[in-house]
Protein backbone atom coordinates (compact mmCIF):
# COMPACT_ATOMS: atom_id res chain seq x y z
CA UNK A 1 0.00 0.00 0.00
CA UNK A 2 1.08 3.31 -0.84
CA UNK A 3 -0.11 6.47 0.91
CA UNK A 4 0.78 9.96 -0.51
CA UNK A 5 0.91 12.45 2.13
CA UNK A 6 0.59 16.45 1.74
CA UNK A 7 -0.08 19.16 3.66
CA UNK A 8 -2.75 21.47 2.90
CA UNK A 9 -2.46 24.70 0.97
CA UNK A 10 -1.45 27.88 2.61
CA UNK A 11 -4.28 29.24 5.15
CA UNK A 12 -5.15 32.48 6.58
CA UNK A 13 -3.19 31.74 9.54
CA UNK A 14 -0.32 30.39 8.16
CA UNK A 15 0.32 33.86 6.10
CA UNK A 16 0.32 35.60 9.73
CA UNK A 17 1.87 33.56 11.40
CA UNK A 18 -0.77 32.01 14.03
CA UNK A 19 -2.19 29.04 15.25
CA UNK A 20 -4.96 26.87 14.35
CA UNK A 21 -5.66 23.52 16.15
CA UNK A 22 -9.65 23.96 16.38
CA UNK A 23 -11.72 22.64 13.36
CA UNK A 24 -14.33 24.99 13.96
CA UNK A 25 -12.08 27.92 13.21
CA UNK A 26 -12.88 29.05 9.46
CA UNK A 27 -9.44 29.34 8.57
CA UNK A 28 -9.53 29.12 4.75
CA UNK A 29 -7.18 28.64 1.84
CA UNK A 30 -5.98 31.97 0.61
CA UNK A 31 -5.51 32.08 -2.87
CA UNK A 32 -2.00 31.11 -3.19
CA UNK A 33 -3.12 28.02 -1.29
CA UNK A 34 -5.77 27.11 -3.55
CA UNK A 35 -3.00 27.57 -6.34
CA UNK A 36 -1.09 25.33 -4.15
CA UNK A 37 -3.87 22.35 -4.13
CA UNK A 38 -4.65 22.95 -7.89
CA UNK A 39 -0.64 21.94 -8.41
CA UNK A 40 -1.01 19.16 -5.77
CA UNK A 41 -3.68 17.45 -8.27
CA UNK A 42 -1.75 17.93 -10.63
CA UNK A 43 0.77 16.34 -9.82
CA UNK A 44 -0.98 13.37 -8.37
CA UNK A 45 -3.26 12.93 -11.71
CA UNK A 46 -0.85 9.86 -12.97
CA UNK A 47 -1.34 8.09 -9.65
CA UNK A 48 -4.72 5.57 -9.70
CA UNK A 49 -5.69 7.05 -6.15
CA UNK A 50 -8.37 5.29 -5.10
CA UNK A 51 -9.19 6.88 -1.82
CA UNK A 52 -8.70 10.55 0.41
CA UNK A 53 -8.55 10.46 3.63
CA UNK A 54 -8.53 14.52 5.21
CA UNK A 55 -8.10 15.78 8.63
CA UNK A 56 -11.62 17.75 10.11
CA UNK A 57 -10.04 21.27 9.17
CA UNK A 58 -11.30 23.56 6.71
CA UNK A 59 -8.07 23.75 4.93
CA UNK A 60 -7.79 20.40 4.48
CA UNK A 61 -11.07 19.35 3.01
CA UNK A 62 -10.77 22.76 0.50
CA UNK A 63 -7.29 21.19 -0.36
CA UNK A 64 -8.89 17.49 -1.31
CA UNK A 65 -11.81 18.99 -2.86
CA UNK A 66 -9.64 20.57 -5.59
CA UNK A 67 -7.99 17.45 -5.83
CA UNK A 68 -11.14 15.52 -6.01
CA UNK A 69 -11.32 17.34 -8.97
CA UNK A 70 -8.75 15.31 -10.16
CA UNK A 71 -9.57 12.33 -8.51
CA UNK A 72 -13.12 11.48 -8.48
CA UNK A 73 -12.89 8.53 -5.48
CA UNK A 74 -14.31 8.51 -1.93
CA UNK A 75 -13.03 10.99 0.93
CA UNK A 76 -12.87 9.96 4.54
CA UNK A 77 -12.18 12.92 7.41
CA UNK A 78 -10.58 11.42 9.90
CA UNK A 79 -9.79 13.28 13.75
CA UNK A 80 -6.86 11.01 14.15
CA UNK A 81 -5.33 13.54 10.82
CA UNK A 82 -6.12 16.79 12.76
CA UNK A 83 -3.41 19.32 13.64
CA UNK A 84 -1.38 19.25 17.04
CA UNK A 85 -4.05 20.55 19.41
CA UNK A 86 -1.73 22.87 21.13
CA UNK A 87 -4.48 24.86 22.53
CA UNK A 88 -3.28 28.61 21.84
CA UNK A 89 -6.13 29.20 18.93
CA UNK A 90 -5.39 32.35 16.68
CA UNK A 91 -1.83 33.01 19.07
CA UNK A 92 1.89 33.09 17.73
CA UNK A 93 3.13 29.58 16.49
CA UNK A 94 6.57 31.30 17.41
CA UNK A 95 5.08 31.39 21.46
CA UNK A 96 4.08 28.16 21.29
CA UNK A 97 7.50 26.90 19.86
CA UNK A 98 9.23 28.87 22.48
CA UNK A 99 7.75 27.79 25.49
CA UNK A 100 7.98 24.03 24.35
CA UNK A 101 11.66 24.85 23.58
CA UNK A 102 12.06 26.37 26.73
CA UNK A 103 10.63 23.19 28.75
CA UNK A 104 12.51 20.93 30.93
CA UNK A 105 10.33 18.00 28.57
CA UNK A 106 9.93 19.30 25.16
CA UNK A 107 8.45 16.43 23.63
CA UNK A 108 5.79 16.16 26.69
CA UNK A 109 5.04 20.07 27.15
CA UNK A 110 1.42 20.89 27.36
CA UNK A 111 0.08 24.23 26.97
CA UNK A 112 -3.17 24.85 28.72
CA UNK A 113 -5.05 21.78 27.79
CA UNK A 114 -2.99 21.41 24.67
CA UNK A 115 -1.67 17.90 23.04
CA UNK A 116 1.64 17.11 23.53
CA UNK A 117 4.25 16.07 20.57
CA UNK A 118 4.07 12.93 22.26
CA UNK A 119 -0.14 12.43 22.02
CA UNK A 120 0.41 13.90 18.72
CA UNK A 121 2.40 10.87 17.61
CA UNK A 122 0.64 8.30 19.03
CA UNK A 123 -2.32 9.51 16.97
CA UNK A 124 -0.41 9.19 13.63
CA UNK A 125 0.46 5.57 14.93
CA UNK A 126 -3.23 4.84 15.44
CA UNK A 127 -3.69 6.47 11.86
CA UNK A 128 -1.27 4.00 10.68
CA UNK A 129 -2.60 0.81 12.06
CA UNK A 130 -5.92 2.37 10.66
CA UNK A 131 -5.28 2.74 7.50
CA UNK A 132 -3.88 -0.75 6.79
CA UNK A 133 -7.50 -2.30 7.08
CA UNK A 134 -8.37 -0.40 3.72
CA UNK A 135 -8.90 -2.09 0.87
CA UNK A 136 -6.88 0.37 -1.62
CA UNK A 137 -3.36 0.46 -2.30
CA UNK A 138 -2.79 4.27 -3.59
CA UNK A 139 -4.46 6.66 -0.95
CA UNK A 140 -3.80 10.37 -1.17
CA UNK A 141 -3.50 11.66 2.87
CA UNK A 142 -4.44 15.71 3.21
CA UNK A 143 -2.91 16.61 6.69
CA UNK A 144 -0.96 19.29 8.86
CA UNK A 145 2.60 19.79 9.14
CA UNK A 146 3.41 17.74 12.42
CA UNK A 147 1.27 14.88 11.41
CA UNK A 148 3.07 14.04 8.46
CA UNK A 149 6.80 14.41 9.90
CA UNK A 150 5.36 11.63 12.52
CA UNK A 151 3.43 9.63 9.80
CA UNK A 152 6.98 9.65 7.92
CA UNK A 153 8.73 8.97 11.19
CA UNK A 154 6.89 5.98 11.92
CA UNK A 155 7.21 4.68 8.80
CA UNK A 156 10.58 5.22 7.91
CA UNK A 157 11.76 4.45 11.32
CA UNK A 158 13.53 7.55 12.85
CA UNK A 159 12.81 9.39 15.98
CA UNK A 160 10.88 12.46 15.31
CA UNK A 161 11.17 12.87 19.38
CA UNK A 162 15.22 13.41 18.91
CA UNK A 163 14.04 15.90 15.95
CA UNK A 164 11.89 17.77 18.39
CA UNK A 165 14.46 17.80 20.91
CA UNK A 166 17.09 19.57 19.02
CA UNK A 167 15.11 22.41 18.23
CA UNK A 168 12.05 22.66 15.18
CA UNK A 169 12.03 20.32 12.21
CA UNK A 170 10.57 22.89 10.04
CA UNK A 171 7.82 21.10 7.36
CA UNK A 172 9.25 18.63 5.40
CA UNK A 173 7.06 18.42 3.12
CA UNK A 174 5.64 21.96 2.07
CA UNK A 175 2.40 23.38 0.54
CA UNK A 176 3.36 22.10 -2.79
CA UNK A 177 4.72 18.74 -3.05
CA UNK A 178 4.17 15.39 -1.30
CA UNK A 179 5.86 12.22 0.17
CA UNK A 180 5.24 8.73 -0.66
CA UNK A 181 5.25 6.29 1.98
CA UNK A 182 5.12 2.67 1.54
CA UNK A 183 3.61 0.32 4.28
Amino acid sequence: MKLYVMRHGEAEYNTKGLINSNPSIDNNLTDTGVEQAKQLAEQLRGIPIELIYTSEFPRTQQTTAIIKEVHDVPIKIHPLLSELGVDLDGGPVKEWSKQRRASADSWNFRLNNGETLAEGYRRAEKFIEHVKNENAEHIAVVTHGFVIIALQSIVEGYSVRELYEQGDPGMIVTHEEFITLEI
